[in-house]
């Protein structure tokens, strides 16, 4: 069984076209005509990082969402037969602080795992 489905249920990117949205729309008027070249270079950096952000923030959810419950047995030999699903966890990346849903497995005595698929 693949840990991912094909397709997701949500729309993860309406936070990001959102973004891209009001850059276009703020690039195009009048204020951003009156901007030297260091403030608008400002305003695109500040602003398309978040737009990153929020497009990676969007690819992590859409895994989320496909993300199925698989058998997963640790490095150390154990298998994990416990699944929870919906656990989060705050990842920093280049653009901002992100986060991840995974399916959390466990097992009695040991540490709990997140499956990585590869």
């Amino acid at each position: 069984m693949p840990a991912y489905a094909t397709a997701a249920e949500t729309q993860p990117f309406d936070a990001s076209q959102e973004k891209y949205q009001e850059m276009v729309s703020f690039l195009q008027s009048g204020p951003s005509l009156g901007m030297g070249h260091h403030e608008l270079e400002e305003y695109v950096v500040e602003h398309g990082l978040e737009l990153l952000r929020r497009m990676f923030q969007g690819h992590l959810d859409v895994r989320a969402a496909a993300e199925q419950v698989v058998k997963v047995r640790g490095s150390d030999g154990v298998e994990r037969s416990k699944a929870r699903t919906g656990t989060h966890r705050k990842l920093r990346v280049v653009f901002g602080d992100v986060e991840s849903t995974r399916v959390l497995y466990q097992q009695d005595g040991v540490e709990g795992r997140r499956w990585m698929r590869r």
